[in-house]
């Protein structure tokens, strides 16, 4: 019997299963008695519904008909549900007819109009290409032999002309008793999304193959616990040089794994293993082929089978050219410190006599003396001045010049402590640092060095020269540890030396000081006299105060006015001295700043380049962001480039800086260029008469032009009337300071809460 397609046996089934239920139900209700016992004898009959991999047994029960053919109807419902859901075509062949039917679902898979086109070759030679017809009939004879009972085709269905499917057909036998095959049963899906992802993932697999083998990486595995390898990339030849069949050997890793590296590695490797460590990694070196050295870096994991340990797998990376790179930029990086070495030597040493320099000597007593001195221990500087080196390079000439002071160094070197610094600090001057020592313990130390010195002559020519040496004795103390302040005390010293003829130490200390202006003097002010006053810089939009300036005034008498006070000390050699005490001065105010606002100091060029970046770094080391270090311009520096550094140094402190006495100075325009201040403050010279001289105004017009193209914020100094405020207003200026806001004061008359005890 042939049989019909699932779709339509399912219909079929339906039907009869109603009319079933009908049948009863009439008999049911037509006066005959609902509760009456079913006749004698089970009247059982049996129906049986197959499809492809699934056969259904109904059997069907006279006395209960109802429940017997509604379980039969849902399970063939449950059929046809899930061959839609799982989108699953069924078809069924007769061998005595040899026709084929197809569910709707089965022809729409083929390509074929359901209705209109029967499953046959014929119709299959329109949608399927020649070799899928080929194996259609291997599919049809394999179905027919004996020893399978099942069978499997793929189809490749064209469904237009750039567009196709593929679908898997599904066969199985029927057979007679005696084995004849009387037709047969199946099922077909569409497999085309799963080819489609086998085939990237062929073509991934090939290009990783691809990748793999171009890269200098090799991946591997070996068992355990022999450690061989049982899988090798097929770049190993291309990198290392061996065959592959060579890597399966027992022995390989010993013959290609250099002899000074084979232990280390086995150790590593036996380690991991025993203690299961589960990824590791190792540098080493290999012997290629042609005995060539090469870098790799293994690293590997464990893996496991049945939780044991099955081996290790990994991958070997050809690290050759980046361990030459690293040995390049270690050689580089070697020749860069000891470069960097010579740098800081040559940069603290003096060339002539291998001894420290200004910024030498300068760093000592930054880092090494000062910290003594704030612990409380004692420390002494010695100025050395040669008394007649003058009539030796008139006589001798420069070269025999240079010779003397190079021994002299020498001397001076030999016999001092071992703890002690020499210095030269320019021409014939030399400076000790004698830590440890007060003023009344270093006398026998320079006994010493004078006689040495002077007592045994310097041959120039073959012709012995005598010389004598004068000493300045300076007591340092932590608030006068720069160089520029122990120079300006030691000089004091060799002026009372050169008074007697020289060939002699004095101390600075028991210099008496007069009424008249002397350096003494103005150094003793610099130390103890200088007074702190506070004016006011405002927006002039709000009224508002926006910062203070300290200002330094002198002692009452003479030397109050700071432009008195300063031009004394320039003319007696002692303003970076001077200058750097009041800076210290200002500074000692900070803390009393009103909560948004900040200090303006100023600072001379000269005073600023004779710290340096170090003595900044020092001086600045509390409450810098709070400050804006104004720079004169008054003073002549020469090249101005110099003080970049040092403007970086405040930079990066968190202090800002400006250029002040803009108008009057030299070369403002230069100096905004060069140095990029974050402000400029306008001269008061340039602001007097403003109100009655056209020309005043131009001039100051200009210098708002200038600060706006450069992007400058400007302090107009010196406003002192209302017209003056509001012509600055108008010329565009935001900020102002002068006497029409106030004069200047000591910092306690702008706090609410005075505190003129700790005013500096």
């Amino acid at each position: 019997m042939a049989h019909e397609p699932v779709e339509r046996t399912s219909k079929k089934l339906k039907w009869q299963a109603a009319v079933a239920v009908d049948r009863d139900d009439s008999e049911a209700g037509s006066g005959g008695d609902a509760t009456r016992e079913p006749q004698a004898g089970p009247v059982p009959e049996s129906t049986t519904v197959s499809r492809p991999g699934v056969t259904v047994h109904a059997a069907t029960d006279t006395r209960e008909p109802h429940r017997t053919i509604r379980a039969l109807q849902e399970e063939i419902q449950r059929m046809v549900d899930a061959q839609s859901l799982a989108k699953i075509g069924v078809w069924t062949w007769s061998a005595a007819t040899g026709e084929c039917e197809a569910s709707d679902l089965m022809l729409e898979l083929m390509n074929l109009t359901p209705g209109a086109e029967r499953l046959n070759v014929g119709h299959l030679e329109k949608t399927v290409d020649r070799p899928s017809l080929r194996r259609l009939n291997q599919f049809r004879a394999d179905i027919a032999r004996r020893d399978r009972r099942t069978a499997e085709v793929e189809l490749h269905v064209r469904r237009g002309p750039d567009t196709s499917t593929y679908v898997s057909v599904i066969g199985t036998a029927i057979r007679d008793s005696s084995g004849r095959v009387t037709g047969a049963y199946g099922t077909a899906q569409d497999i085309t999304r799963r080819r489609l992802s086998e085939r990237a993932l062929a073509e991934t697999e090939t290009d990783l193959r691809h990748l793999m083998d171009s890269t200098n990486v090799i991946p591997w595995r070996t068992n355990f616990p022999e450690g061989r390898f049982i899988y090798v990339g097929r770049n190993a030849e291309r990198i290392l040089g061996h065959p592959l069949e060579d890597w399966f050997e027992p022995d390989f890793p010993r013959r290609i794994v250099h002899p000074d590296d084979f232990d280390r590695l086995e150790r590593i490797w036996r380690k991991n293993l025993i203690e299961g460590g589960d990824e590791f990694s190792i540098q080493y070196r290999c012997v290629g082929r042609d005995g060539q050295i090469v870098w790799v870096n293994n690293a590997a994991n464990v893996y496991y089978s049945g939780g044991r340990v099955a081996g290790t797998r990994g991958v070997i990376t050809d690290i050759t050219e980046q361990r030459r790179s690293e040995q390049e930029r270690d050689a580089l990086t070697r020749s860069l410190d000891s470069a960097n070495k010579r740098l800081r030597l040559l940069a603290t040493r003096d060339p002539l006599t291998g001894i420290f320099n200004r910024r030498g000597i300068q760093t000592k007593l930054t880092e090494l003396i000062r910290p003594q001195l704030e612990r409380g221990e004692s420390a002494t500087a010695v100025v050395i001045d040669c008394d007649s080196f003058k009539a030796i390079n008139d006589q001798y000439g420069h070269a025999m010049g240079d010779l003397v002071l190079s021994e002299l160094s020498q001397r001076l070197e030999s016999n001092v402590r071992g703890r002690d610094i020499v210095g030269r600090v320019g021409g014939d001057e030399f400076m000790l640092l004698l830590p440890g020592l007060c003023e009344d313990d270093v006398e026998p130390i320079l006994q010493r060095v004078r006689v040495a010195i002077t007592k045994h002559p310097f041959f120039l020519a073959s012709e012995p020269v005598m010389m004598t040496v004068s000493m300045g004795v300076v007591e340092l103390r932590s608030t006068n540890c720069t160089i520029e302040e122990v120079l300006s005390r030691g000089r004091l010293g060799l002026a009372k030396c050169k008074q007697a003829t020289g060939n002699k130490i004095a101390w600075a200390s028991g210099i008496r000081t007069s009424s008249a202006i002397t350096a003494e003097r103005l150094l003793d002010i610099a130390e103890r006299g200088l007074r702190t006053f506070w004016q006011p810089i405002v927006d002039l939009s709000s009224g508002g105060t926006i910062a203070f300036e300290a200002l330094i005034r002198g002692p009452s008498g003479d030397l109050e006015p700071p432009d008195q006070l300063f031009t004394h000390a320039g003319a007696l050699n002692v303003l970076t001295s001077v200058d750097l005490n009041a800076f210290r001065r200002c500074l000692r105010s900070v803390h009393l700043l009103p909560a948004g606002t900040r200090l303006h100091v100023n600072i001379m060029p000269s005073t600023l380049l004779a710290l340096g970046p170090a003595g900044i770094a020092d001086l600045l080391a509390h409450d810098a962001e709070r400050l804006c270090v104004e720079l004169s311009e008054q003073q002549y520096v020469g090249d101005r480039s110099f003080l970049r550094e040092c403007m970086d140094a405040l930079r990066s402190l968190g202090a800002a800086v400006a250029i002040d006495d803009v108008g009057t100075g030299r070369g403002s325009l230069d100096s905004v260029l060069l140095l990029e201040p974050d402000l400029v403050k306008i001269d008061k010279s340039m602001v007097a008469g403003i109100a009655t001289h056209a020309r005043v105004r131009r001039n100051l017009s200009r210098l708002a032009a200038m600060t706006r193209a450069f992007e400058l914020e400007a302090i107009v100094e010196g406003v002192e009337t209302a017209v003056q405020a509001q012509i600055v207003t108008e010329l565009g200026f935001r900020f102002a300071q002068g006497y029409y806001w106030a004069h200047p004061c000591r910092p306690s008359t702008f706090l609410t809460q005075p505190d003129t005890q700790s005013e500096p």
